[in-house]
């Protein structure tokens, strides 16, 4: 994919109880391209408008670069929060006045704080990352690296670790971990696990 698409949903553009809640916004942008975010004005247009009394005018720009995208934030108060939805808790953080932050996320979700219950926040769709064929490259291999932190996946601790990390894998939920005696009844019903005891989980 070349450029980004910058997705606002719908409602995501006003306050909490504001009828003039905004129809979802789909832009793409080619690299060299801007796109420009906040409340607007007449004098002051912008290409997606949040309509919340906490954000800005002009509240930030999202600038295209050939393989990834950069992120401007125009206020002088608050830090923008650029989430990995599928990065298991990864995220940056933009603060006033940064210029250009470069977003390594393929795909992200901005985060802007209000006074309401809920932030306002926008995705955005980057282009794939490229990565090397080390088949291509032509270099002589020797002996193999090993791993300096391997996992064993087949491995019943490796099923503990992934019913810890669970909820929030599932829906970013932010409840406590799993309780000992949770992680075993979750696991009782997989193959090799029906023997399994709270002492072993520990």
């Amino acid at each position: 994919m070349s450029g980004v698409v910058v997705h606002l949903p719908g409602g995501s553009g006003g306050a909490d109880g504001d009828e003039r809640r905004a129809d979802a916004v789909t832009l793409r942008l080619g690299p060299g391209e801007v796109a420009r975010f906040g409340r607007g004005s007449p004098g002051t247009p912008v290409e997606l408008r949040l309509a919340d009394a906490a954000i800005s005018r002009l509240a930030g720009e999202i600038r295209v670069t050939d393989d990834h995208w950069q992120l401007t934030n125009h206020s002088s108060t608050h830090s923008y929060l650029v989430e990995n939805p599928e990065g298991a808790g990864e995220y940056l953080r933009v603060p006033p006045r940064r210029l250009g932050a470069p977003v390594p996320f393929e795909f992200a979700r901005v985060v802007l704080p209000t006074r309401g219950e809920h932030p306002v926040t926008f995705q955005v769709f980057a282009p794939d990352h490229l990565y090397l064929d080390p088949e291509a490259m032509g270099v002589p291999w020797g002996s193999s690296t090993v791993t300096a932190y391997s996992l064993d996946e087949t491995a019943t601790y490796f099923l503990v670790l992934v019913a810890l990390c669970e909820p929030r894998l599932r829906d970013q939920s932010r409840v406590a971990v799993p309780t000992t005696p949770s992680i075993v009844e979750r696991l009782r019903t997989h193959p090799g696990c029906a023997g399994l005891t709270a002492r072993a989980v520990s």
